[in-house]
């Protein structure tokens, strides 16, 4: 951090990075290093975990919170950990050169009406219901300086474009992993198929694992999903 925690806003801030990070954690919860969104070790939900088994006070839980952010931001001793302060590059969507991109998707065209309904169904903190309105808000307050506005906030784009059923496609695979917060806006939660369009879902699988290239540490579950996979240029 770059300036100190003098009020509730930072603090809230601050919190909910916390809350983004553990999410982005799971995101990329593979079974080798990457550095796909940042440098990681293999399986770095159990190691950003590992820190909490034995803490008991609010010391030590303060400071297994610490390790588990430090495995994130400073997994390869950069020695910097930046959560706000004006010249911070923001963290939570830096997918390429432009940080901003992913979100500013979110907030016209890619929405994902997704939330966290907390402990005991899953370790976040809890954020249901998700609402139009507070996406709006929360969308408007990041972007008002560079003109955005109400007509460009339009939840039902995809539905719209897409469609949610697709009574016409054939040959298409869908899969997903059980392991992937993202799992909810999967096309079905069970592996089955209906016609030609097929749905594998991945106890052991983060985001897109099937789709990232070989590895020596590959879980057999991926191998066998992408020897079905494979065939897919053979579809007639």
């Amino acid at each position: 951090m770059r300036e100190r925690m003098i009020d509730s806003e930072k603090g809230n801030y601050s919190k909910t990075q916390i809350g983004r990070r553990r999410g982005t954690l799971a995101t990329v919860d593979y079974p080798y290093p990457t550095n796909f969104l940042t440098p990681l070790p293999g399986w770095p939900v159990k190691k950003a975990c590992e820190p909490f088994i034995n803490a008991k006070t609010t010391e030590e839980l303060a400071l297994a919170l610490y390790n588990g952010l430090n495995l994130y931001y400073n997994y390869n001793n950069l020695k910097y950990l930046c959560l706000w302060g004006d010249d911070c590059i923001s963290p939570p969507y830096s997918l390429g050169n432009n940080g901003d991109g992913w979100y500013w998707q979110t907030c016209t065209e890619m929405f994902q009406p997704l939330c966290a309904r907390g402990p005991p169904f899953d370790p976040f903190d809890k954020w249901c219901p998700y609402l139009n309105e507070d996406k709006f808000n929360d969308c408007n307050q990041s972007y008002y300086n560079v003109g955005y506005t109400k007509e460009l906030f339009r939840p039902t784009w995809i539905f719209n474009n897409y469609g949610i059923e697709y009574p016409t496609a054939t040959n298409i695979i869908f899969s997903n992993g059980k392991l992937d917060p993202w799992s909810g806006g999967g096309w079905r939660q069970t592996t089955t198929n209906v016609g030609s369009l097929y749905s594998y879902v991945v106890e052991d699988s983060a985001h897109h694992y099937d789709l990232r290239g070989e590895h020596p540490l590959d879980t057999q579950s991926i191998k066998e999903l992408r020897n079905k996979e494979k065939y897919i240029p053979y579809f007639h």
